[in-house]
């Protein structure tokens, strides 16, 4: 059985339930409510979290929302996001499930049923979604579904859980109209002051990440104090100035590696990374391996499909 964690353990983690098989994996998990996520900010699986108690703060694409014991949380195939505490919350931890699906299973799925379009739905309809019971009914029974089949590991058994995903996504579907995704109806989950400024700051970043940026620069080009802006981005979107630059550009880089032929240098250069060295330093922190190991990782891949077709 494979055991590496797409998030790393935390001093006071209670862990409920974890398995991965075959491109399929779920963590159950009871954290401290101060908890922030450090790593995997983004990754290839995409990620259906059920938050059981407690409440979180989420960001992804530059803006902020709060999550409740009960929601539903779509986060797409490379996309960057955080769960982190609520400044000034009394409750003292979370539960929450995750099914993490490799995104080549997803790929896979929707040739055989182009009717499906699930990557396309994650994509367009990320977000927090408010749960009718009925629906939070049917979740919960989709993760010991799909938990039971992982730990059974019978003939068939992935074939099972992919049968579990398709039906739960069909009814997913077909009952939409009656949830709301907060990304679908809202900007965030407040307007004014800090979020709103916040909210401008991360959008310039996203824009101009590949340029020379600074908690110094942004805070003279917006006008306000570095302390105030150092102070307030943590507080909503749960990372750093410089984290979330990096995160940016490593993003970048690791796409680039994906489609282009470009030298890691050429790429160290276009990110805006200094050096190709700090490249590969702050590349090896987020995914663990070296630009020049990740590109490799992708021709071994490509030569194994190409062998098995």
């Amino acid at each position: 059985m494979e055991t590496t964690w797409l998030h790393s353990m935390v001093q006071g983690d209670a862990t409920q339930y974890y398995r991965k098989r075959n491109g399929i994996m779920v963590e159950h998990m009871v954290r401290p409510a101060n908890f922030d996520m450090r790593y995997n900010h983004f990754h290839q699986e995409y990620e259906i979290y059920l938050l059981l108690r407690g409440r979180r703060q989420m960001f992804f694409e530059n803006r902020a929302y709060e999550a409740q014991a009960g929601n539903l949380i779509l986060v797409d195939s490379g996309q960057i996001h955080m769960s982190h505490s609520i400044v000034g919350d009394p409750e003292t931890e979370y539960e929450r499930a995750i099914l993490y699906v490799d995104r080549d299973i997803v790929e896979k799925v929707d040739k055989m049923f182009p009717e499906l379009k699930i990557g396309a739905f994650f994509h367009k309809h990320y977000g927090i979604y408010e749960l009718t019971p009925k629906q939070t009914a049917n979740t919960r029974r989709l993760f010991l579904q799909i938990m039971g089949e992982l730990d059974k590991a019978e003939p068939m058994s992935q074939t099972a859980i992919l049968s579990e995903l398709i039906l739960g996504f069909i009814h997913f579907r077909r009952s939409n109209q009656q949830v709301a995704c907060l990304n679908d109806v809202q900007e965030g989950k407040a307007s004014g002051g800090k979020f709103d400024a916040v909210y401008q700051i991360s959008d310039y970043i996203s824009d101009h990440f590949q340029e020379t940026l600074s908690l110094d620069s942004l805070a003279e080009q917006f006008y306000i104090s570095k302390y105030y802006l150092s102070r307030s981005f943590h507080e909503v979107t749960g990372f750093g100035i410089n984290e979330y630059i990096n995160i940016l550009r490593v993003k970048k880089a690791q796409s680039l590696l994906e489609t282009t032929t470009l030298s890691v240098s050429e790429i160290a250069s276009r990110t805006g990374f200094e050096s190709i060295t700090y490249l590969g330093r702050v590349f090896k922190k987020y995914q663990h391996v070296t630009p020049a190991q990740y590109r490799k990782s992708l021709t071994s891949t490509a030569e194994k499909n190409n062998t098995n077709t």
